[in-house]
């Protein structure tokens, strides 16, 4: 689970952390250390409890993806976006998608 914890709250960061990994299939819980930018668009983790395994296996619209978190950008709220584009293609559509990411334009 990735967390955007705010100033407020990282004097209790490690209390959410530990009730975040009681929840079910939830095995590490990190919070962002830094703003996205540089050429990756990946960030700084801090992990907050759990295991330090950033290697995830998300589903999204269907497909699966496995990808290490802290090497990689993924957005679960670009999910609707995502399926929205991927619905204007044909079959014999072609793409190409230089700042793919995990893949979630041209993988489907």
């Amino acid at each position: 689970r990735s967390l955007n914890l705010r100033d407020h709250l990282l004097k209790y960061k490690n209390v959410i952390g530990q009730v975040l990994l009681e929840l079910p299939r939830v095995r590490t819980v990190v919070t962002k250390t830094a703003n996205i930018d540089n050429t990756f668009r990946n960030f700084e983790l801090e992990v907050l409890a759990g295991e330090a395994d950033f290697e995830v296996l998300v589903k999204e619209n269907g497909r699966s993806f496995s990808f290490d978190f802290s090497k990689v950008y993924w957005n679960p709220r670009l999910s609707t976006e995502h399926e929205r584009i991927v619905k204007k293609f044909s079959p014999h559509s072609i793409l190409f998608d230089a700042c793919a990411g995990v893949g979630p334009f041209s993988i489907p």
